[in-house]
């Protein structure tokens, strides 16, 4: 990979998988984000996301964001082994990492090829990949612009699971920048080989003009409104959320719970909530656009998310819905996994309780209904927190300083 070291213009490309996708706000915060500062912002991904509105397209076109997509497999079997060839004939070297090492599949590095070529083409200052997983079979073609590297999680906690805890060296042998979100991550890559120097702490932020902080003081519901943000998979820990709610219905104590969300798991918490008779108290509301979230972020009382390491070693690595409750106003009970404590302060804006301990959520939703002032309070600390670490102005600042930095 070849740098620029002068940079004059504000010119980005910013690669990522689907994209907009409703479980990746960051990306797209860090996007629409960017174009609003001026930035002429092209995109590359390979496909736009599930259940994303028209509203949501315009919304970013509007700004002047240019969306390029590069289907990850395409074409029939023969078109594809085809496309291949000709890139084997470019990159003859490619022949070392398709039938040797098995790291990458040949169609990420099909498709790595296709967006390195584009990237050229397009010519930007600046390239930002979103993944490591993604910037990994990037690397191994020649790309004309300085280049910035986001983890996430998944792509340095799953995927070296698999194929080995060095699979990012040649990655992280070429010098490049690579941020993360929280102090977890910084020491996750450093087990995975990149060092120190190479790291930027850099926490996702949120639109504190969208996520705005709603005075609930005045509020006198008899029951509390809970509302939990996240995909419906083993990570987020939701049947450990409803179980709480099982124990407070035991205990008479009734509240009001909407997940939202959609994924693998939906049928299964359907039928936890049927079996433990809280349909009347719990909503599935199934994946939701960012207009909803928000009214429903301002329509709750408290924000949980009852996170677990999944056995797959999936783990929140910094959690964005947990700061855009916080924003909202909201108190948030999380789970002390990954890097979920760098995103509150516990006893000041939230509580932390450990993971997948039923009671233990439970017990800390009580004293929030018990101690209302403890709920405002830590509303709005909460709010005031978000304000100074956590805002996407902040992010997109210190983002802007590294590219400029030579």
């Amino acid at each position: 990979m070849q740098f620029i070291q002068n940079i004059m213009s504000k010119d980005i490309t910013i690669v990522t998988g689907q994209f907009p996708a409703r479980s990746e706000t960051f990306v797209t915060q860090h996007i629409m984000g960017l174009a609003r500062l001026g930035w002429n912002v092209n995109v590359i991904a390979s496909r736009i996301g599930e259940s994303i509105e028209t509203f949501e397209l315009d919304s970013i076109d509007a700004l002047g964001v240019k969306r390029h997509y590069i289907e990850f497999i395409s074409g029939s079997f023969f078109q594809k082994l085809f496309k291949l060839f000709l890139v084997l004939i470019k990159e003859p070297k490619l022949l070392n990492f398709i039938y040797k090492d098995r790291v990458w599949s040949r169609f990420e590095i099909l498709w790595s090829a296709q967006v390195s070529e584009l990237i050229n083409a397009i010519n930007p200052q600046i390239t930002h990949i979103h993944y490591g997983s993604k910037a990994a079979p990037l690397s191994l073609f020649k790309i004309n612009s300085k280049i910035f590297v986001t983890w996430h999680g998944y792509d340095a906690n799953i995927k070296p699971k698999v194929y080995g805890e060095d699979m990012y060296y040649p990655l992280f042998k070429r010098g490049l920048i690579h941020t993360v979100g929280s102090n977890f991550m910084m020491n996750r890559l450093q087990e995975l080989g990149c060092l120190k120097k190479d790291l930027r702490k850099v926490p996702m932020g949120v639109d504190i003009d969208l996520f705005q902080y709603v005075d609930r003081s005045m509020r006198n519901n008899k029951t509390l409104k809970i509302i939990s943000t996240g995909r419906l998979d083993e990570m987020k820990g939701h049947k450990y959320l409803i179980d709480a709610l099982s124990i407070l219905k035991a205990r008479d104590i009734l509240v009001n719970l909407k997940i939202i969300g959609d994924g693998p798991l939906y049928l299964s918490l359907k039928n936890q909530i049927k079996e433990k008779n809280l349909s009347a108290n719990i909503n599935l509301l199934g994946s939701q656009n960012s207009k909803v979230i928000i009214q429903e972020l301002a329509a709750s009382d408290l924000f949980v998310l009852a996170g677990v390491i999944a056995d797959s070693g999936r783990v929140e690595t910094q959690g964005v819905a947990i700061i855009e409750a916080q924003a909202s106003g909201l108190p948030v009970i999380v789970t002390d996994v990954g890097g979920v404590s760098e995103s509150l302060l516990p006893s000041k804006t939230g509580q932390l309780v450990p993971s997948r301990d039923a009671r233990a959520i439970a017990d800390a939703i009580t004293k929030y209904i018990n101690h209302k002032d403890l709920l405002i309070n830590h509303g709005r600390a909460g709010n005031n927190y978000v304000k100074k670490y956590f805002s996407i102005q902040k992010m997109l600042k210190t983002f802007e300083e590294m590219y400029f930095d030579k």
